[in-house]
């Protein structure tokens, strides 16, 4: 195969396997929405329920309701404490009904559920979520430049890190300059612009090895050591591709692991002289 084909088609996977991952981690992440769908007598209500909230406001509960049949409340206590649960009817306005979670402070979490019933059917009801309760956390509002260079530097820097791996597979291959431009861009987009989103959510720099186990954190030091290794040990020998393509497995594998798995969450009990809910 010709050098610009191999070299389109080795983009053209990487493409594949970024955006695999990406929708992937996209979907099973503690504070991606959960989604589904409930019935409550004869109607079949879809819902939406946020796990995380940015801004300085309360957080409203949202449930569609087009059929103004139903009624019901939300519960929520702050997670991970010995809270009795608080309850609150949700408000009717048009076709939807709401209620709110008060605002917590950066890294809060609270579990909440809701239950809904039938106007004319009280014996019909339903929660969601069906398996216990949802859990959502409070963080500060990132401007949205920040937070856009953040993730597109880290979704460039994985693709160049695939492209990479895939590179140092041909053989008599020469990687090294893909092997650069990943580490740069996984660079800017962790370790610039990550610690300022971090800062805007939490109001800390930092929460990786060794100030602490925010797995986000650790995940991206793993990789950037990974590519420093690969970078230092494959300048010489023909052999040296393997180290690029160990830098591209290991930073496939950490990315691969759900954004904000094991991330920030306050302490309530060591922060203290906090608000009753």
């Amino acid at each position: 195969m010709k050098p610009a084909r191999l070299s389109a088609l080795l983009w053209i996977i990487a493409v594949v396997i970024t955006l695999a991952a990406a929708v992937y981690q996209r979907r099973v992440g503690p504070t991606t929405d959960l989604r589904g769908e409930t019935v409550v007598g004869n109607t079949t209500i879809p819902y939406v329920l946020k796990r995380s909230h940015g801004g300085e406001e309360d957080h409203r509960v949202l449930i569609m309701d087009p059929g103004q049949r139903l009624h019901g409340e939300l519960k929520f206590k702050r997670y991970k404490t010995r809270d009795e649960w608080s309850h609150t009817s949700l408000h009717r306005s048009g076709d939807s009904l709401s209620a709110k979670i008060p605002r917590q402070p950066p890294g809060g979490k609270v579990a909440y559920a809701v239950t809904l019933r039938d106007d004319d059917h009280p014996e019909f009801h339903s929660t969601i979520p069906p398996d216990g309760h949802c859990i959502i956390r409070f963080r500060g509002d990132v401007p949205g430049l920040i937070l856009a260079f953040h993730i597109v530097f880290i979704f460039l820097g994985m693709l160049w890190s695939n492209r990479t791996g895939l590179e140092a597979l041909i053989s008599r291959s020469d990687p090294r300059n893909h092997a650069w431009i990943s580490f740069m861009l996984l660079c800017l987009g962790g370790l610039v612009f990550g610690p300022i989103v971090q800062w805007y959510s939490f109001g800390e720099l930092w929460t990786g090895f060794p100030l602490g186990y925010d797995l986000t954190d650790n995940k991206l030091l793993i990789s950037v050591i990974a590519w420093i290794i690969a970078l230092v040990r494959g300048r010489n020998s023909q052999r040296s591709r393997w180290y690029y393509f160990g830098a591209a497995l290991v930073t496939f594998i950490a990315f691969s692991i759900p954004h904000s798995l094991l991330g920030t969450e306050l302490d309530y009990a060591e922060a203290g002289n906090l608000p009753d809910m």
